[in-house]
């Protein structure tokens, strides 16, 4: 499990979560043009846009509860949400909002759900190594954006297993490097050309 100084860790993650995902909302209601429902929550969003830094020990800022709460019911965001298939945001909103009341107490910690459910960009190469009956396990992950592909895919030719995950909510979203590129057309091709591909041509392949 997470021990506690990792939990703290995720706290700045979750609440960076939230904050990316209403910029993203934001971005999209200007480029379809939706307004909000209630005129004021335009300087509730912009307060949320000045983008605060909170460090990995510290409380969520109290300024921005009502903010998000106010916007979360304005039916102009909810108009935007409904047309996030149209561009990328993050799916774990919806979470994180039905437990604002638990988020923004002084004494949060997150919990494996909440780990779970925030999004954290992997960029370049990350391992982790761990033992299980005395035997020694390394996994590797690597960042899926075209841009990362290039760094990693001649990395693992010697790799016992890779395992290939696909989110099924891709079906009918775009990527957040391309609007019009399918998320979930992209993985079958990105696994098509991996099974094919020399560098995992003695490896197991789990999808």
């Amino acid at each position: 499990g997470f021990q506690t100084q990792e939990r703290q860790w995720w706290r700045r993650i979750i609440f960076h979560n939230i904050i990316e995902t209403f910029e993203m909302i934001s971005h999209a209601m200007n480029d379809f043009t939706i307004a909000f429902d209630n005129p004021d929550n335009e300087k509730f969003m912009t307060q949320i846009l000045t983008r605060q830094e909170i460090g990995h020990k510290e409380s969520f800022p109290q300024a921005y509860f009502d903010s998000i709460k106010a916007l979360w019911h304005d039916t102009g965001v909810k108009e935007a949400i409904r047309q996030c298939n149209e561009y990328a945001i993050h799916d774990n909103l919806a979470y994180f909002i039905d437990n604002m009341d638990r988020l923004w107490t002084n004494e949060y910690i997150p919990n494996d759900l909440d780990i779970l459910c925030s999004r954290l960009k992997t960029t370049g190469i990350t391992e982790c190594q761990f033992t299980i009956a005395q035997r020694t396990y390394r996994i590797f992950d690597v960042g899926g954006q075209r841009s990362e592909r290039k760094k990693w895919i001649h990395c693992f030719e010697d790799v016992h297993c890779l395992l290939f995950l696909v989110a099924i909510s891709g079906y009918n979203q775009c990527l957040v490097e391309d609007r019009q590129a399918n998320q979930m057309n992209e993985a079958l091709m990105l696994w098509e050309s991996l099974v094919n591909s020399r560098w995992f041509k003695n490896s197991s392949i789990i999808l």
